[in-house]
């Protein structure tokens, strides 16, 4: 049995530190300074006896195998209660971080041990829970890095989980083409037969939603049928229920339906939506219902079917103070604030887009407040209240300046440009002018020199 001496360097380390001794006190004719130094540090430039003889010196006798059994054991119980932690952060995220301090001192985890990458993702899904964007991804980056220096890992599925997360921080910090990426790259480190399997199913969902948003619905209709294929070749009902989260089955149907619509196949959009539905009621997931009748509604709109769709809204948002997660809520007040613009009820709309814009700002979710923007701004815009139209513009172009959506871009300077050019400011129409061209020829042909 080779030595992992990365493990006994610490170990002997602490004994030396608990008996108040500097490296000086334990130097003698046998063993130097630098040789006590390099082996507290687990180098491999020791020798075996070494180690044994050092271990001796601090009346540790020639335990070693012993030490290194103890060291695993403890590793093993830290590893399994920061799996505990891993499956309840979602819910409990400030509770969890006082846990993993507590776990981290308990077991003097440091960033030289094996187990220090998964702490530092579980700090990242912490930080994520809590919209803490830009702590997220340090946390997430540093646990990339150290899981990168060690593939044996990879087994885990947690490098491939950091990619996972990381898109969801890119989704909400509307960065749409590295989320696409980093789900993309989870995908490649993902191992079929190692652990955390439900993580094929959130790369292949979140894949579509990505797409979809990038305006790829053909591609994003690709990636949630490969999803639904993926979850009807598992062996058996027990074992979907066993590796896939009830909400990516829904999220599933959901994103069915969305996709579908945007395709303006309403009727099969219209179906999807229904069986989504069916499960979540039957299984009481308040949140789910709650898209999934945003969702309807949004398929109705699109039909013009303005009744129907209202009526959907309105149950959607009647569960407000029944969900966990005000997320699902700002799709569901946008789509009743653009309603409400198609049937010149202002007021509403304005009232409608305003309680999204500040659903959206709370919760740090930029991708959903540029929406907003734009709506509000064509709220007034309709309105031929074009001086008022252009404060929400600007704050949509503002958020949207590190984003590469041309699409959304495009709508901005149009938008722009027409309240400039009604307001009679000529310099200012011809400026967002200039900008559709630009960003319709980056469209086209790209960064050209």
């Amino acid at each position: 049995m080779t030595f992992p001496f990365e493990k006994i360097g610490p170990i002997l380390r602490n004994k030396r530190q608990s008996m108040g001794q500097r490296i000086e006190d334990m130097v003698d004719e046998n063993i130097s300074r630098s040789t006590i130094s390099n082996a507290e540090r687990g180098l491999p430039n020791v020798t075996e006896s070494m180690y044994i003889y050092y271990a001796k010196k601090l009346g540790m006798g020639n335990s070693l195998f012993g030490i290194i059994a103890e060291k695993e054991q403890l590793e093993l119980e830290a590893n399994e209660e920061m799996k505990e932690i891993e499956n309840v952060i979602a819910v409990e995220p400030d509770e969890s971080l006082q846990k993993l301090e507590k776990i981290r001192e308990k077991y003097q985890i440091t960033k030289k041990d094996r187990l220090y990458p998964f702490y530092s993702y579980l700090l990242g899904r912490c930080a994520y829970e809590n919209k803490k964007w830009k702590k997220a991804k340090a946390y997430f980056h540093e646990a990339l890095t150290l899981f990168n220096q060690n593939k044996e890992s990879n087994i885990t599925n947690l490098h491939a989980a950091c990619f996972n997360e990381l898109g969801r921080v890119a989704f909400f910090e509307n960065q749409l083409e590295d989320a696409l990426q980093y789900t993309l790259d989870g995908l490649k480190v993902f191992h079929l037969d190692g652990e955390r399997p439900r993580f094929q199913f959130h790369f292949l969902l979140n894949k579509s939603i990505y797409l979809k948003r990038l305006q790829q619905p053909e591609k994003a209709l690709e990636a949630i049928e490969s999803l639904h294929s993926a979850i009807e070749n598992l062996p058996s009902t027990k074992v979907v229920l066993s590796i896939v989260h009830l909400d990516t089955i829904v999220q599933m149907y959901n994103m069915y339906a969305v996709i579908l619509t945007e395709l303006q196949l309403y009727e099969k959009a219209l179906d999807y939506a229904h069986q989504g539905l069916e499960i979540v009621q039957n299984n009481n997931l308040t949140d789910q219902i709650l898209t999934l009748h945003t969702t309807l509604g949004s398929v109705y709109f699109k039909l013009g079917n303005l009744p129907k769709a209202e009526k959907c809204f309105k149950l959607a948002l009647n569960l407000r103070k029944s969900i966990k997660n005000e997320y699902p809520l700002v799709t569901a007040y946008i789509q009743l604030g653009r309603l409400y613009i198609q049937q010149k009820n202002w007021k509403r709309a304005e009232q409608a887009l305003k309680e999204a814009i500040s659903i959206s700002e709370r919760n740090h979710n930029i991708i959903d407040l540029i929406d907003c923007f734009i709506s509000l701004g064509d709220c007034w815009l309709q309105q031929e209240k074009f001086d008022k139209a252009i404060t929400p513009y600007k704050n949509a172009e503002n958020l949207i300046k590190t984003s590469k959506n041309n699409e959304k871009r495009c709508e901005i300077a149009i938008n722009l440009g027409l309240c400039y050019q009604k307001l009679g400011n000529q310099s200012l129409f011809e400026r967002y002018r200039n900008k559709v061209f630009q960003v319709k020829t980056e469209m086209k042909w790209g960064n050209l020199g």
